[in-house]
């Protein structure tokens, strides 16, 4: 999936690279429907209906993409709300990037819009309905200051994106490569090579003063300079979780 590298600007000019239009339809949503989201993000943590709607959304990724490019103000709160829901209770990666995911049990307690569904009533006195209407009108201004794009990676890691503007982040969370031993086709929108081109430019910019990348893939997926530091961790729930890791560019800081 080739909209998983993101670029972050350490002076709060955020964008993101959503080449799906699953995260612009979720935008829409929240903005214009918050309150119906609401009523749809009011359901339990389900591992039968997770697996279950993974596909289906996965198919309904064309379909979506289509439609928001071709009607400024449709949305499909339903497509927004359930593919924030498989977020909050995933576990790894992999949530709608590809039907043939492995069965996996969802998220124990549950995070994001189940987080706020275990709070029954606040010190305010809202209800769990009006605590989650709440918390997608938050989420909307929050999206108010991030830059939303469509595309290959590539265009957000120019100059005019990043260092035009001073001191930046880059994030980059590129498909695993073949080197990684995974299989092909694994993601709806599939690539074993871009993590390699994700590679060759964070090393040909990591020297550079005004950037900050940090790079994550397997345990030996990369050769990277001996200048770069690697912080090495273990994703719950998956067999290949202790090969995890990131590497930092010589600028970052320790």
């Amino acid at each position: 999936m080739l909209n998983r590298p993101v670029t972050a600007g350490l002076n709060r000019r955020e964008t993101v690279n959503d080449i799906d239009c699953l995260l612009a339809n979720f935008w829409r949503a929240v903005k214009l429907h918050p309150r119906k989201l609401a009523d749809i993000a009011d359901y339990p943590v389900s591992e039968v209906d997770l697996h279950a709607r993974h596909p289906w959304l996965v198919a309904k990724r064309e379909e979506i993409a289509e439609q928001m490019r071709r009607d400024v103000a449709w949305c499909d709160p339903k497509v927004a709300e359930w593919w924030v829901w498989g977020i909050s209770q995933w576990i790894g990666g992999g949530w709608c990037e590809g039907a043939n995911q492995s069965r996996k049990m969802p998220h124990q307690h549950g995070r994001g819009v189940h987080r706020l569904k275990h709070q029954r009533q606040n010190a305010e006195g809202l209800n769990r309905r009006n605590l989650l209407d709440r918390y997608f009108r938050s989420l909307s201004e929050r999206l108010d200051r991030v830059r939303i794009l469509n595309g290959d990676w590539s265009r957000l890691v120019t100059p005019s994106m990043t260092t035009r503007y001073g001191l930046t982040g880059v994030f980059l969370d590129p498909p695993y490569t073949e080197e990684s031993g995974r299989q092909d086709r694994l993601y709806a929108m599939d690539n074993l090579t871009v993590g390699h081109q994700v590679r060759n430019w964070a090393v040909k910019n990591g020297d550079n003063p005004l950037l900050r990348i940090a790079l994550c893939g397997y345990k030996g997926e990369y050769q990277m300079p001996a200048n770069w530091s690697v912080f090495e961790w273990k994703a719950s729930g998956s067999r290949n979780g202790s090969k995890e890791r990131i590497w930092f560019s010589p600028s970052c800081l320790p």
